[in-house]
C-alpha cells in the first residue's frame, strides 16, 4: 500500500500492477527513447496515479505510457470505451474519449481536477447503469417479502434409526 500527498490530501492506494509501471517511469534516462525523452515530474507521476486510483475505483480496467516530453498518459477501458488522460508535464491534461474506436470528444488544457472531474462522470454513468440493472431482481410489493415459517420435522418419527435398543 503506498500513500501519496495530493492538495495537502493524503491519498491511500493499493499497490497494483499499473501504479508500479507509472512509479517507474521516474527512473527513465535522458535519452530513454532512442536518444530523446526525459523522465516526467514527480507533479506528473502524482497526477497520473490519482487517474489511475480513481478509474480502477470506478472498476476501469487501466495502463500507462510515457512521452518523451516527460508526460504520461494513462488508458482507461471499460467494455467498446476508452478514456485517454495525457497528463502534459505543465500540469495541462489532454482528455478523448472514444467508443468503439471511433473519436467522440476531444478537449485539450483541462486542469488535473477537471480531467477528474470528467472520469468521475464517466465512471458515475457506469454506476447508474449498473444500479439499474438490478430493479428487476428486487421484491417490489409487500406481498413478496411475506415471511413463511418452516416446517418443523417430527424428530423422533422421522429421524429415528433404529426401532428397537440395539
Amino acid at each position: 500500500m503506498r500513500f501519496y500527498k495530493s492538495e495537502q490530501k493524503f491519498i491511500i492506494s493499493s499497490k497494483n500492477e499499473i501504479e508500479d509501471k507509472i512509479w517507474s517511469f521516474l527512473n527513465l534516462p535522458k535519452g530513454w527513447h532512442y536518444g530523446s525523452g526525459f523522465p516526467p515530474s514527480k507533479r506528473t507521476v502524482n497526477d497520473a496515479l490519482r487517474i489511475n486510483y480513481l478509474a480502477q475505483l470506478y472498476g476501469l480496467r487501466t495502463d500507462a505510457v510515457p512521452g518523451i516530453e516527460g508526460e504520461i498518459q494513462v488508458i482507461c477501458f471499460s467494455g467498446d470505451d476508452t478514456l485517454e488522460f495525457t497528463i502534459e508535464s505543465d500540469g495541462r491534461v489532454t482528455f478523448v474519449r472514444e467508443q468503439k474506436g471511433q473519436e467522440v470528444l476531444y478537449i485539450e488544457n483541462l486542469s488535473i481536477e477537471e480531467a477528474i472531474e470528467k472520469l468521475c462522470d464517466y465512471g458515475r454513468k457506469l454506476c447508474d447503469l449498473s444500479a439499474s440493472s438490478t430493479q428487476i431482481t428486487t421484491s417490489s410489493t409487500r406481498e413478496d417479502l411475506v415471511v413463511w415459517p418452516s416446517r418443523i420435522p417430527l424428530i423422533a418419527a422421522e429421524y429415528q434409526l433404529f426401532l428397537y435398543h440395539v
